[in-house]
């Protein structure tokens, strides 16, 4: 070992103006040149990938208890969809959304009872623009209850529960359509929330435009 101390005490003399990664590989390459260096420094080696394997292990276990634990602390999730379309019997609840096919316009049912469009600035990214809303604010603590639906005579409904279910807005189309049990709700992805029949005909929309 003495002797590979003589062979590298010239190499070692620059060892002080070298930088944090070039001293790291000088090192390492000392080790792969010097056999007794690399007999002597496996075992050390190994042992420090042990160490590390097993302070890794124990953070991600913690990380992953910590998870679970926060999980159980949150109340139970509530519904959402990203269709774009409701039909005939179709129900909107309280924190749902129709989201247009392109995603850059979203009409929700939200948690005050409001019914907004809104247009999403920079195709998702940043704020959002209100582009209509209905005006109406819940003022009843059973929201959760809240749901706006398409009615088989083609009229869109917002209920909400106090203590029974009754009407708080409502689109007024009712029995304009030959054909009510076919009519949709459809976001376009030209921003526009509209009621149409079998054949495509708008009864009613709103519109970002």
């Amino acid at each position: 070992m003495a002797g590979a101390t003589n062979i590298h005490a010239d190499t070692f003399e620059r060892f002080g103006t070298l930088n944090f990664f070039q001293k790291l590989l000088f090192l390492s390459r000392q080790v792969y040149k010097d056999s007794e260096l690399r007999f002597y420094c496996f075992p050390i080696i190994l042992v420090c990938s042990l160490l590390g394997t097993g302070l890794l292990g124990c953070v991600i276990g913690k990380y992953k208890e910590d998870a679970a634990a926060a999980a159980q602390r949150l109340p139970p999730a509530i519904p959402s969809t990203l269709i774009s379309v409701l039909h005939v019997g179709d129900a909107l609840f309280m924190d749902m959304q129709l989201v247009s096919a392109n995603g850059r316009y979203a009409f929700v049912h939200e948690r005050d009872g409001k019914l907004v469009l809104y247009e999403k600035l920079l195709w998702g990214f940043g704020p959002r623009r209100v582009c209509w809303n209905s005006g109406y604010f819940s003022s009843f603590h059973d929201r959760a209850n809240g749901k706006l639906m398409l009615q088989d005579d083609g009229n869109l409904v917002q209920y909400e529960q106090n203590p029974r279910m009754v009407g708080v807005w409502h689109s007024h189309t009712m029995r304009m359509m030959k054909d009510p049990e076919r009519a949709y709700v459809i976001l376009t992805d030209e921003g526009q929330l509209a009621i149409r029949d079998k054949h495509h005909v708008v009864y009613w929309f709103v519109s970002c435009a």
